[in-house]
């Protein structure tokens, strides 16, 4: 093994520092820490951790496997593209972070617009965010979320169905497989085991002081919770810290889950420090997305599943025509030539979305002034809609007709993120002495 100059040994934790194993990472890990020597055995230890090496002579026992030569190694990146290995250890070696998020759904239904300007353009544009030197601003990854469904419902039957739907919809809006893993929640073991050991680490009193807790108990007419329901922020966290996420892209609703994940972080960090790197978890920051909220048809609330109110993305222009027409306007334009107020009008907040922005302004003119009546306007706000979407139902279709081919993408990204997480509850139970 490396020793250095005081004599201490690198052991295999020192490699979460770069995150990778190939032969010039490991004379670079050792010249940053004054290891002088490295061992072959270091090789065989390190083939259980997510980069493996792999002597050529064994790398026929591997399949579908994308490699790196390098010296005398293989390094395995799990469907991750050399470019963007490299970039992050350039950002290690100039000292910056690698910025990654991890962020998912419960697949309770199809998508909506809500979640549409809400998270998912968010989604692809973090996914699709690039640094000056070409490698990715973010590493990402989609959780399935089926166990938090549960938190609503008992009913497994339709979750096999929504999370395909839910996925499609993903897939359609621009979420690139091969960029970043998608995966079901449930197919992670290791989520659970890390939600029990967070579990231990916050208090109940703390999480019934949840303001998004209370809004849901309200909003869902709730007489009681389950632990499992009081315990959603802990398994969040848990999703979360599971892939060393570091910024999480949340409406401000959301913001109460962000801080505590922060807080169970920091208590786990404080409680544990692995002996090898110290602290094991980052505290992730929120990253408010621009467009979080969407009203509701019935103007009176966010666009919600469970309220009704939604234009799925999975609607034909047909059926959001007619979900349109039935959309709340201001209460006071009783007939066409009323003058309106766009700022308590439903429509307008869509047109404020999805209208091109030199259109906008003419739209509120005519509004103010009584010269658009409300159905032309609906009508002009549908033509926005359908625009915009035009390009997603076209990816739908595809997905839609193959979901064979969306179990696969499932499949493949539930063991790019199965490897990433045994990594971190290896190092989670190294820093706890356990097992």
């Amino acid at each position: 093994m490396f020793r250095n100059k005081k004599g201490s040994k690198l052991t295999i934790s020192h490699i979460h520092i770069t995150g990778c194993c190939f032969l010039p990472d490991l004379t670079w890990l050792g010249n940053r820490m004054l290891y002088r020597t490295y061992s072959p055995k270091l090789f065989l230890c390190i083939e259980d951790f997510e980069y493996k090496v792999f002597i050529p002579t064994i790398t026929s026992k591997i399949h579908t496997i994308r490699f790196f030569l390098s010296g005398n190694c293989y390094n395995f990146f799990c469907n991750q593209s050399i470019r963007d290995r490299q970039g992050s250890l350039k950002r290690e070696e100039d000292g910056m972070k690698t910025q990654r998020i991890l962020s998912g759904m419960r697949p309770t239904g199809r998508l909506h617009l809500g979640h549409y300007t809400g998270a998912l353009e968010n989604w692809v544009e973090r996914q699709n965010e690039t640094l000056a030197d070409g490698s990715r601003a973010y590493e990402t990854y989609f959780l399935v979320a089926d166990y938090h469904s549960l938190t609503t419902s008992l009913d497994t039957s339709p979750l096999d169905q929504n999370s395909i739907e839910m996925v499609t919809d993903w897939l359609a809006a621009g979420i690139d497989p091969e960029k970043s893993p998608v995966f079901r929640q449930s197919r992670i073991k290791e989520h659970t085991e890390l939600f029990l050991i967070f579990s231990m680490l916050i208090t109940a009193s703390r999480l019934e002081r949840n303001p998004t807790l209370k809004d849901q108990i309200r909003d869902l007419n709730m007489d009681a919770i389950t632990y499992g329901h009081l315990g959603y922020p802990v398994l969040q966290a848990a999703d979360i810290l599971l892939y060393k996420g570091n910024t999480v892209p949340v409406g401000e609703d959301q913001i109460p889950h962000v801080e505590i994940t922060r807080e169970i972080a920091r208590r786990f960090n404080n409680q544990y420090q692995h002996p090898g790197t110290g602290s094991v978890f980052e505290e992730p920051g929120p990253k408010i997305t621009r467009f979080s909220r969407l009203v509701g048809l019935d103007g009176t609330a966010k666009m919600s599943k469970s309220l009704g109110n939604t234009i799925l993305l999975s609607d034909t222009e047909e059926e959001i025509t007619a979900k349109m027409r039935k959309a709340v306007t201001d209460t006071e334009k009783l007939r066409k030539n009323d003058p309106g107020r766009p700022e308590v009008c439903a429509v307008f907040s869509y047109h404020k979305r999805f209208t091109r922005s030199q259109d906008i302004d003419e739209i509120e003119k005519e509004c103010r002034s009584g010269a658009l009546g409300c159905v032309d306007c609906k009508k002009r706000c549908v033509d926005s809609i359908i625009r915009e979407l035009a390009p997603l139902h076209e990816k739908r279709a595809f997905y839609a007709d193959k979901p064979g081919l969306v179990r696969q993408i499932l499949e493949d990204g539930e063991q790019r993120a199965r490897e990433r997480a045994q990594t971190t509850m290896r190092e989670v139970r190294e820093a706890m002495r356990l097992g």
